[in-house]
């Protein structure tokens, strides 16, 4: 019989060959475990979004979405009002609006990840019918596949942490740094997501790669006058890949601009030119394309910095719901909301950002001189995109925060924990090597002893209870939103307050529920294309009676007051002109109509408005 010890023994003296195929089998052992424990469906605008605009692109339809922000719309036809030939279609509804809202690096991955799996969108209907019966241990196919995705990037994120590791310090650090962000349940969570995080932290992974090669080249020049040039261009291109990727990373390019400024060998100046240039020439034509859609370089994500929860008429999503939204940014607004945001990044963001408090290690580490010049100078890289992304994701705090608070598009500090934790855990060998222990066999205990400290969150994840379905429900359940989209054609409009679900799962043109109540409706019902189906989820209707619906104004009051009405005077037949019984009150006692004939209830789930009363 085989004991352990001769397993290991065996497992070492064996070839690299033997040791690489159990480092997978554990790793898709771990992925499986995961999955099956706590995997969960897309639950957040961004991915959503993302993998619509994806589909379509895979679909040769190119950058368009189904998503339709009135904001974006807005932005369309003031861009096209004054061209000729374009009175027909100026917001770009009738054939195919473009998306001005998403980076093109993510959605291209995807798409072509669409392009070679096997993607099912559509969802066989249950036996229990469209309102009920449904499979809540369902698991959406598409969805599934985008997470295997991103757990691929993010075990190629690991093995890039343990080069760096072996690199700048030693192979145990090195080790021990893979193990501890393989075992921290954050980074999992992010992977399973659908965000672009895991595909953001890749780049900037190989970023910091090409710099720390760029240092080596410039401090001990070994192949010739060219290498430092390239690998300022590839610097300057990975950091133009992460700005597309995420908008929020082109500030990037400022601390590699320094590095290889104050690092990059004889020729300095001339690297970081050449640096600089390489990123503006990768991001050049997407902002160009940007700027001749919507007459800005970014978008709508250009008017990031006036929305938040604390902008008062931006707060929530009110600006991407408005049809006209005349911004105006006032200078005390920036000031104001980088000092509201900055307490709760300080606070709240920075302790945990890495997912467990080796963190606090790193501090420590970043203060530290040290011998090796390349292992100084990128802490210095470090400490200088940590400093800039704090500042940069509390200037781009919005409602995507509030509605997910910890895994969202806007979380840009997890993307620097992978070196964080590199560093936390040298300082940790650091502080292990100054105690004096009676035993040598003790030094085993205590690092076997903090890894499985820093790594049981990740574990109780594999204990009971387990969480019956994998689900982020309510709101999202894709049956139902498929069952919803049923109602209407393929190429008709939909209104719906979760619009990126119903465009991801529903495979529909959806509008968002519009800022500006029935004026808006009316707006984009007539001037834009007609509503075929108007379809309100748990997100408006668990709302607060009074604060969200009685008592609200504007739109919210608009649309709770239409969801109290049917839900306190419901037609008593359903061959009722609905026309007559939907409509918008007014203050007069009369109603404005609107242009539905059906209902289909599924309290308390939604809600949903049609033209017909039969799917297709």
């Amino acid at each position: 019989m085989i004991t352990p010890q001769d397993f290991v023994h065996k497992l070492e003296t064996t070839g690299s060959r033997l040791r690489l195929v159990m480092i997978l089998l554990a790793l898709v052992l771990l992925a499986a475990g995961y999955n099956w424990f706590s995997y969960r469906n897309m639950a957040t605008q961004s991915a959503m979004d993302s993998a619509q605009v994806a589909r379509n692109l895979s679909e040769g339809k190119g950058f368009t979405t189904q998503l339709l922000r009135p904001l974006s719309l807005y932005l369309v036809k003031q861009q096209r009002f004054n061209k000729p030939g374009t009175a027909d279609d100026l917001y770009l509804v009738k054939t195919a609006h473009p998306d001005i809202s998403n980076p093109p690096v993510y959605p291209v991955m995807l798409a072509g990840l669409m392009k070679v799996l096997p993607f099912r969108f559509e969802i066989p209907q249950s036996p229990g019918g469209i309102w009920g019966g449904g499979d809540y241990r369902f698991r959406y196919q598409p969805d599934f596949l985008i997470a295997l995705f991103n757990e691929a990037i993010f075990f190629l994120c690991i093995f890039l942490v343990f080069r760096l590791g072996k690199r700048l310090f030693d192979e145990n650090v090195a080790f021990f740094s893979a193990l501890v962000m393989l075992g921290t349940e954050l980074f999992w969570k992010f992977s399973v997501s659908g965000l672009s995080t895991m595909l953001l932290m890749l780049l900037f992974l190989l970023l910091t790669w090409v710099l720390v090669l760029a240092e080596a080249e410039g401090r001990e020049p070994k192949h010739g006058p060219k290498r430092p040039l390239s690998y300022a261009a590839a610097a300057g291109a990975l950091a133009g890949l992460c700005g597309l990727t995420r908008y929020s990373f082109l500030w990037i390019i400022l601390p590699v601009g320094v590095f290889l400024m104050l690092w990059g060998g004889g020729r300095r100046w001339l690297n970081a030119s050449v640096a600089v240039a390489a990123f503006f020439l990768v991001v050049s034509p997407w902002v160009a394309r940007n700027w001749m859609v919507s007459g800005l370089p970014l978008g709508t994500a250009t008017y990031t910095l006036a929305e938040g929860p604390l902008m008062g008429k931006y707060a929530e999503h009110r600006l991407a719901r408005a049809i006209d939204p005349k911004v105006s940014i006032p200078p005390q607004l920036v000031p104001y909301k980088l000092i509201q945001q900055l307490r709760g990044v300080i606070s709240n963001d920075v302790p945990k950002f890495a997912g467990n408090w080796v963190a606090g290690l790193c501090l420590l580490a970043l203060l530290m001189s040290y011998n090796n010049p390349a292992l100084s100078r990128v802490r210095f890289f470090l400490l200088g995109a940590l400093l800039l992304m704090i500042l940069i994701q509390s200037l781009g705090k919005t409602q995507l925060s509030e509605d997910v608070p910890e895994v969202n598009v806007e979380n840009l500090l997890v993307v620097l924990a992978p070196l964080v934790i590199l560093f936390g855990v040298a300082m940790f060998y650091v502080v292990l090597d100054t105690i004096q222990l009676p035993i040598p066999e003790l030094r085993r205990v205590i690092v076997v002893g903090f890894g499985f400290l820093l790594c049981l969150p990740m574990l109780l994840t594999f204990l009971p209870p387990r969480s019956t379905y994998p689900l982020v429900y309510p709101p999202y359940f894709p049956p139902q939103f498929q069952a919803c989209a049923s109602y209407t054609k393929t190429n008709e409009l939909v209104m719906c307050d979760l619009p990126w679900a119903m465009a991801w799962y529903g495979q529909r043109q959806t509008v968002w529920l519009p800022a500006d109540g029935y004026s808006d409706f009316f707006t984009i019902n007539d001037s834009v294309k007609p509503v075929a189906a108007f379809f309100l989820t748990r997100q408006i209707i668990d709302g607060k009676l009074f604060s969200q619906h009685l008592n609200a104004t504007g739109a919210d009051k608009t649309w709770g007051e239409l969801m109290m009405n049917i839900i306190l005077d419901p037609p008593k037949d359903q061959g009722w002109p609905k026309e007559i019984r939907f409509g918008i009150p007014r203050g007069d006692g009369t109603r404005i109509r609107l242009p539905f004939d059906w209902w289909q209830p599924g309290w308390p789930d939604m809600l949903l408005l049609t033209t017909r009363k039969q799917p297709f």
